[in-house]
């Protein structure tokens, strides 16, 4: 289930982090690496 991880991710990075600046790059970061997560699911089952 990567979808808990990217949340337990992005928990950990809001906790951590206060700057709204460096919380928008890091979610654009946790969302490109979740597409390619998810991406390579997809190419694993096909």
């Amino acid at each position: 289930m990567p979808r808990t991880i990217v949340l337990l991710i992005v928990q950990k990075i809001k906790t951590e982090v206060s700057n709204e600046n460096l919380l928008i790059s890091l979610r654009t970061v946790v969302l490109l690496v979740s597409s390619a997560l998810y991406a390579r699911i997809l190419i694993a089952t096909v």
